[in-house]
């Protein structure tokens, strides 16, 4: 079984939480989708969540780290894959984005619109799971 990485990128502002979703490229769909990715021979699950949020968005300042500790498995025409989930929460100030080849645009949107444009049932799922961690910091 390929392990794969889902990486909801999120900051806190004046409005609440946004979140960043990225739209893929024709050729990946043009669907709105978190960061995602393959875990690399001899690479932990965190280091893959980390080299493709670098990847896909030019993210390397990384605050507050949510491992929800929650996966889920699934089965395509590539094979089967088990993927693990986290929340990375950034900057208030980040906004401008360097997306890879494998994307269109980007957008930080709300929990509920994200809802709305997110295709995947998993994807949706585990946004809801990260939203239900994510507690005002004291």
């Amino acid at each position: 079984m390929q392990k794969k990485i889902q990486v909801y990128i999120f900051k806190k502002t004046m409005r609440g939480y946004e979140f960043l979703l990225l739209k893929r490229n024709k050729e990946h769909g043009s669907i709105w989708a978190p960061v995602t990715g393959k875990v690399e021979k001899g690479e932990s699950i965190l280091d893959a969540a980390k080299r493709e949020v670098k990847e896909e968005t030019g993210i390397s300042d990384i605050g507050r780290i949510i491992d929800p500790e929650y996966s889920f498995t699934f089965k395509d025409k590539k094979g089967d894959f088990k993927e693990h989930v986290f929340g990375f929460e950034v900057s208030p100030q980040v906004e401008e984005i360097k997306l890879s080849g494998e994307h269109q645009n980007y957008s930080w949107i709300n929990f509920e619109t994200a809802l709305e444009l997110l295709c995947w049932d998993s994807n949706k799922e585990t946004l809801k799971l990260l939203q239900q961690r994510l507690v005002p910091e004291e």
